[in-house]
């Protein structure tokens, strides 16, 4: 299982977020600032299967591009999960 934290500007965060689940996949979004003029940002956190990785990212990656054009949208880590529960 991985954990992609997605750190994105905050035009992006609908866009974003409504097709991620869509495609059926879970999204929970923190609000965030950061940079050195405080800009608004979200901090997507989604939990994937190691097979939906490629279709996840692909889908961040393809729909930031459309909501920002040719401007960096954010920054993505990816973490291994060794347990994950729901209850």
């Amino acid at each position: 299982m991985k954990l992609i934290l997605a750190i994105l500007r905050d035009q992006a965060e609908d866009s974003v977020m409504k097709m991620l689940t869509q495609e059926g996949l879970r999204v929970t979004s923190i609000a965030s600032t950061g940079g050195i003029f405080k800009h608004g940002m979200t901090t997507l956190i989604i939990g994937v299967e190691d097979a939906e990785l490629d279709k996840a990212l692909s889908l961040l990656r393809s729909t930031c591009k459309k909501v920002e054009g040719e401007k960096k949208c954010g920054t993505l880590f990816v973490l291994k999960i060794e347990d994950s529960y729901r209850f």
